[in-house]
């Protein structure tokens, strides 16, 4: 996992190849970021620290995923529906 701010410098600097969002059993968006080399996945750590035991930051709407992905710094946005 990662902070937005790391997330940033990462993508600036070449090591985030893609994006995806995924919709998780809570009915939630998580956003997942994918490695250079392909095969390691960050997701976007969330800002509240404490004793959570899930630290990943999750969104109610895709809209709100789709828009910290552009604050990243990516600029195409793919929709897949999958089964």
């Amino acid at each position: 996992m990662a902070k937005l701010n790391e997330l940033k410098i990462m993508f600036r600097t070449g090591d985030i190849a893609a994006a995806e969002i995924d919709l998780c059993q809570n009915g939630q968006y998580i956003l997942f970021f994918f490695s250079k080399s392909g095969n390691e996945w960050i997701a976007l750590e969330t800002q509240r620290t404490g004793n959570s035991v899930d630290d990943t930051r999750y969104f109610k709407t895709i809209d709100a995923a789709v828009s910290v992905a552009q604050s990243i710094g990516f600029e195409a946005v793919k929709l897949a529906i999958k089964a």
